[in-house]
């Protein structure tokens, strides 16, 4: 699926840069300044450049589209569950709705980023509600029902794309998009006041604030990896998470006894959960029931139901089987965190977050037992809850085209790992 790119300038020496839409890091190619960018009210927008110059004499005004991208499940009952890359967009103000969409990525033409609060923030419908609504859409185009769907992973910006104000001889305008189709859209008047509302708004103070990707702890340059949600330094040894106004301290624990240089490590979401009414009480039932044929060790009925999940992005599929194949696997999980390592690990990066990995878990449990009709009607039903989670980084060794886990010897494709670092 082709990359989604925006323009900026560096505020350092005003160079241009390219960006991704969506990530929040800036590289300048010029003076090599790297910085982690905080957009304003939280979310990043992006001018659509029109195809086209409008008309001198009439008035032109931007729209703001919701633009989502994430990966999409669709769980069944009597077969394989479905997963995809889902990349689309809605006009943001649901009075908007019928306005036309902007494809795929969007391809219509050059988007730079907007370094100032967005217009009509007051207006917007719900990211959530309008990704709901554009999933609804994509599910038109399946005949069968899943029993349960989502979309996950998600990253949601801002698309203002160009519209020109026709208005004829006192009657209530209408807009012609200035990129892509060309029919006039008629409005009517719960569109013509919001337009107008749209149009009176005051420029706002508010731009995008830059923080430097330096270690808050030893003053070292942290890696500049597009798309991370958590950085590891390779100086002190600690794991930074990317907030909203500052770096926050991950604690994480590392799943072998000796790191080595041939060893690069994965990063996974470790979730402890209580599952009600089953009779899966504990990580020996869970896993019997899974594998009744299998008998693991009588220690794990000390241990809570465990499922581990990937925290790091790859394509959807081979992200469902690997959540699902280390969730089953006998592999021993350190019990504690810390906040730094003795020895500095080969780290790949986070990128997928530990809510993003929360709302994967039922699904993962689902797919585990897809053989299994009775629990799978009943996990709809009953309620998961996570009782604790943990970073957990696991060792695995470079095959010739694989990396193979050191003690489960699940194998992950190293090209798929490479690709995932730009979904």
């Amino acid at each position: 699926m082709k990359k989604a790119e925006a323009t900026g300038s560096c505020p350092q020496c005003g160079a241009p840069v390219a960006l991704a839409i969506g990530d929040p890091l800036l590289s300048c190619g010029f003076c090599r300044t790297k910085l982690y960018m905080v957009p304003p009210a939280g979310v990043f927008s992006y001018f659509l450049s029109p195809a086209e110059e409008p008309s001198p004499d009439q008035e032109t005004c931007f729209i703001p589209y919701w633009r989502f991208r994430g990966f999409k499940f669709r769980v069944h009952e009597q077969k394989n569950t479905d997963c995809s890359l889902v990349d689309t967009t809605v006009p943001a103000p649901e009075v908007f709705a019928g306005l036309p969409l902007l494809g795929m990525a969007p391809q219509l033409g050059a988007v730079r980023l907007n370094p100032e609060r967005p217009p009509g923030l007051s207006m917007l419908c719900n990211p959530s509600k309008a990704l709901k609504k554009a999933d609804a859409r994509i599910e038109m185009l399946h005949r069968d029902k899943p029993v349960l769907e989502g979309i996950m992973g998600e990253n949601s910006s801002l698309i203002l794309a160009p519209f020109e104000i026709v208005r004829n001889n006192g009657q209530r305008p209408s807009l012609r998009p200035l990129w892509g189709p060309k029919a006039l859209i008629h409005l009517d008047s719960r569109q013509e006041e919001a337009l107008s509302h749209l149009m009176r708004q005051e420029r706002q103070a508010d731009c995008i604030r830059f923080l430097p990707l330096i270690c808050p702890e030893c003053g070292a340059d942290l890696p500049a990896f597009p798309r991370a949600k958590a950085l590891l330094c390779r100086v002190c040894g600690r794991i930074w998470s990317l907030g909203t106004s500052r770096f926050f301290p991950k604690r994480f624990s590392i799943a072998a006894d000796s790191i080595h240089m041939d060893m690069i490590f994965l990063p996974f979401w470790h979730f402890y959960l209580e599952i009600a009414g089953l009779g899966i009480e504990d990580r020996y039932s869970f896993f019997r029931q899974i594998f009744p044929y299998k008998n693991p060790p009588e220690t794990w009925k000390d241990e809570p139901v465990q499922v581990v999940i990937p925290a790091f992005k790859i394509n959807p599929r081979l992200f469902f089987r690997l959540a699902t194949r280390m969730s089953s696997t006998t592999t021993e999980f350190p019990p504690g965190a810390s906040d730094t390592s003795e020895t500095i690990p080969r780290l790949h990066m986070v990128n997928f977050t530990l809510e993003e990995a929360a709302d994967s878990i039922r699904m993962v449990l689902l797919d585990l037992f897809r053989n299994r009709k009775r629990i799978r009607n009943l996990l709809l039903k009953t309620p998961v809850k996570v009782k604790g989670s943990q970073l957990v980084l696991l060792p695995f060794k470079k095959g010739h085209r694989e990396y193979v886990a050191v003690r489960s010897g699940q194998a992950v494709p190293i090209a798929a790992i490479e690709l995932g670092t730009k979904l």
